[in-house]
């Protein structure tokens, strides 16, 4: 966590974080209002699409966040997040995708990794 940016996963409902499923945690979230998540105990669904030019995120469908990295709108947000402290935060180019949990049951099916050409 203190080197890629981290999706939200959590139930909205009953979630202890002020940070909710999909959002780019700290960083980028959806228009306010803006949730399309499913009850706990439904399957939803999150698509990440990561590119030099841009890195896009949705949720069952639904667009919630676009963003550059290293753009000026994105060193501001970082400037205010937790993880201003990291220096190599967000700057790798390719690396490994992590699933973490802090002590709650969550599962995971379906994870599909494609190059994007």
């Amino acid at each position: 966590w203190q080197t890629g940016p981290e999706i939200q996963i959590q139930d909205n409902v009953d979630g202890h974080d002020p940070q909710k499923a999909g959002w780019l945690y700290q960083l980028y979230r959806p228009e306010k209002g803006v949730d399309a998540t499913k009850p706990a105990g439904e399957w939803n669904t999150l698509k990440i699409l990561i590119t030099p030019e841009k890195c896009v995120q949705w949720m069952n469908g639904t667009k919630y966040v676009e963003y550059v990295k290293a753009s000026d709108d994105w060193d501001k947000k970082l400037a205010a997040s937790k993880f201003k402290k990291f220096k190599n935060f967000g700057k790798a180019t390719k690396g490994h995708l992590c699933l973490q949990d802090h002590g709650n049951v969550v599962s995971f099916r379906n994870i599909k990794v494609r190059e994007v050409k």
